[in-house]
């Protein structure tokens, strides 16, 4: 664990801390923050965010807001929560958001009371795991083990390589390893690399190969989960859809 990581864990720990010792498995899981993409002159498709990151809720300001509130204080500890997601249309004149907080046994919906349309959403298994890195895949692969381990072929529609691989990565919820996350220009396969947390402090890692199918116009995803626990694997393999 990097000293960045370990202070924001022991910061999030500090809010709600557990009772007995202190222990690196007492605290909370750290997800890997993904930095937004800025504008460049050779990429001027880019957009720059229209807010500051400064502007951005941490886990700690999130975990704060929460821990005030009476009614949640027996729901225990944070683990984790979503990026905000939009209900409304992209041309309304207004916008409503919706974030979901996990905790160990409850999820909390922060949203808006509105009497307009919205859209709907989902609470999946990826809404459950953290994006927290290993420094090393290999090994952390090897050292979880195969006892939970299950495998997979999977048809996918995209038609783009850089394109499929990023769908695998938001519908499972999990933090590329490695520098998996974007394939080579040009290629016709790619290996992706990745692991996670799931609620409960279950480790989970995925090794997978996606390869552009040349008879069906589309892609396959070849995937391997492992993980400490089967139906955690289960429902990991379960959010290819």
């Amino acid at each position: 664990m990097s000293v960045p990581i370990l202070q924001k864990a022991l910061e999030q720990y500090a809010l709600r801390p557990s009772e007995g010792q202190l222990t690196f498995d007492a605290l909370p899981h750290v997800e890997a923050v993904v930095e937004p993409k800025v504008a460049t002159p050779e990429s001027e498709e880019l957009e720059i965010p229209s807010h500051s990151s400064s502007s951005v809720p941490t886990p700690q300001d999130l975990a704060k807001e929460l821990y005030n509130i009476p009614e949640f204080a027996d729901l225990g500890p944070l683990f984790r929560s979503s990026k905000p997601i939009e209900l409304t249309e992209a041309e309304t004149e207004y916008v409503v958001t919706c974030t979901k907080h996990v905790f160990a046994e409850h999820i909390v919906l922060q949203g808006f009371d509105e009497e307009y349309p919205m859209e709907n959403f989902e609470i999946t298994a990826s809404d459950m795991i953290a994006k927290v890195a290993v420094s090393d895949f290999g090994s952390a692969w090897e050292h979880i083990g195969d006892h939970a381990e299950l495998k997979g072929s999977f048809a996918l529609r995209y038609k783009s390589l850089v394109e499929g691989v990023a769908a695998v990565i938001d519908n499972l919820g999990m933090q590329p390893c490695g520098n998996t996350a974007v394939p080579e220009p040009k290629a016709k396969a790619h290996v992706l690399f990745l692991s996670g947390v799931f609620v409960g402090g279950i480790k989970a890692l995925v090794k997978s190969r996606i390869l552009l199918d040349d008879q069906s116009g589309g892609m396959i995803l070849q995937m391997a989960v492992r993980s400490e626990s089967d139906d955690v694997s289960q429902m990991i393999m379960d959010c290819i859809r």
